[in-house]
């Protein structure tokens, strides 16, 4: 249902369909911190919000796809291995290695 109300908004407003997708963007950023704040080997990986993500824009479209899929998956792609290694190597994964002097 979901994938449905946004591959119409993409096709009739796609000035509407960037508000929501921008609005789920940030909910699965904060599904991502969530499940990285309870990672077992049991819990929900936090990878599978990416793919979840990926698969409901992939529904919307080429078009959609293509304009929306790479900032997307660089978006959430980097936040679920900025989560895990905050709770495995909090050094793996730094922004930036520089340091003010």
């Amino acid at each position: 249902m979901q994938t449905a109300y946004l591959k119409r908004l993409a096709n009739e407003s796609p000035e509407r369909f960037a508000a929501q997708w921008e609005k789920r963007v940030s909910s699965w950023l904060c599904t991502i911190h969530q499940r990285a704040d309870e990672i077992t080997i049991q819990s929900p990986a936090v990878f599978a919000v990416l793919d979840e993500a990926m698969e409901i824009l992939k529904n919307c479209g080429r078009e959609t796809f293509s304009k929306y899929g790479p900032e997307t998956h660089d978006i959430l792609g980097a936040e679920c291995c900025r989560a895990v290694s905050l709770k495995t190597v909090p050094d793996l994964y730094r922004l930036s290695a520089w340091a003010e002097p």
